[in-house]
């Protein structure tokens, strides 16, 4: 099945129960031009927010602004931009990967360094385990034949814990271009999945080594997969070919959804993803979860009013009826106001 010329339509209902918005406070110091350059990361008290080329943005979970935590330059304690980063809430630190000259940075939320130490130079970068922990996803670039990879656990002073081996290619160049899209999930028995896409295909491995391609997912020949996510029973993959593609795979049946419907926008890039069946909202896909209990996204405010007053239109696909509550939060918002946040919860 030629899965790029299929359109589906995907509702958010089918993985979540509720969806809330929250409004990121507007100040100068903390204004953010454009939603869709932002990475977002989120705990259970805070929002993160990277506007392109600035530092992390920090609000707290009803939208108020806390402060900054990093420092963009080349200088020492700084990186030219932040790509990855781990945030441990429960233990008061964030730590910076800084590839530029191989170092982790360690700050407290409040936007103090503490500590910045060397890692290994294999290190491409940083992901929280489970329980937050600091795991560094290494990629040996020495042999240019067999390229390995594994994941190294950091303590926040520094100290290597433990590592596990993950992988040998005999296509180091594609691997290494490919580690974005990668995900490593830690399953509640304990065990670890890495979801690779090395190729135009996605192969799921375990602790004790064994691969599986993800059933029913079979992109083509020309298609680039970006990036992989796993909520809960669903893989959501974004892929070009080379226009911009996104599936919604069941790691349970197999089932995979080709949801590409598109809303015209003025402001900026369509907006692509599951259709916004909970209040009529805009098309919805994650840039992060929350304890795998919630997802959350991040819009501007002048596409939330445009589109609750009509003004934006689909290419393609079934159109879910606004719901008053979508209209009346749109209603309060500025066309100069900071992005909103919005958090799916899932079932």
């Amino acid at each position: 099945m030629d899965r790029w010329t299929i359109k589906e339509d995907f509702f958010l209902s089918e993985m979540a129960k509720s969806i809330r918005y929250i409004p990121l406070e507007t100040r100068e110091e903390c204004y953010i031009p454009n939603a869709w350059q932002c990475k977002l990361q989120a705990t259970e008290q805070h929002f993160f927010v990277v506007p392109k080329d600035q530092p992390i943005l920090v609000f707290d979970n009803k939208g108020k602004f806390q402060g900054k935590i990093g420092s963009i330059g080349e200088g020492p304690g700084e990186v030219v931009r932040i790509n990855s980063f781990v945030i441990n809430e429960k233990e008061g630190w964030l730590a910076i990967f800084n590839p530029a000259n191989s170092s982790a940075l360690i700050y407290s939320l409040q936007g103090e360094l503490i500590r910045e130490f060397p890692v290994d130079k294999s290190i491409v970068r940083l992901i929280p385990d489970s329980k937050n922990r600091m795991v560094a996803l290494s990629v040996d670039i020495q042999d240019e034949i067999v390229g390995d990879s594994r994941l190294i656990y950091l303590s926040p002073e520094g100290k290597e814990l433990q590592r596990i081996e993950l992988y040998k290619t005999t296509h180091l160049k594609e691997r290494l271009s490919m580690t974005d899209a990668m995900q490593v999930l830690w399953e509640d028995n304990g065990s670890i999945t890495v979801f690779e896409a090395p190729f135009n295909n996605i192969y799921m491995r375990n602790t004790e080594g064994s691969w599986e391609s993800l059933p029913g997912f079979n992109p083509g020949e020309a298609g680039h997969i970006n990036s992989v996510r796993v909520y809960g029973n669903y893989c959501l993959i974004y892929a070009t070919n080379p226009e911009m593609h996104f599936f919604i795979a069941s790691r349970e049946t197999g089932k995979v959804t080709h949801c590409s419907t598109l809303i015209e926008s003025s402001h900026g890039p369509d907006f692509t993803g599951m259709l916004n069946d909970l209040d009529g909202g805009l098309l919805f896909w994650p840039k992060a979860s929350v304890s795998g209990r919630t997802l959350v996204s991040l819009y501007d405010a002048p596409v939330l009013i445009d589109y609750a007053q009509g003004k934006m239109s689909f290419y393609e696909g079934q159109i879910p009826e606004i719901h008053q509550s979508f209209k009346d939060m749109a209603a309060k918002l500025s066309i100069e106001d900071n992005p909103v946040v919005a958090v799916v919860t899932m079932k």
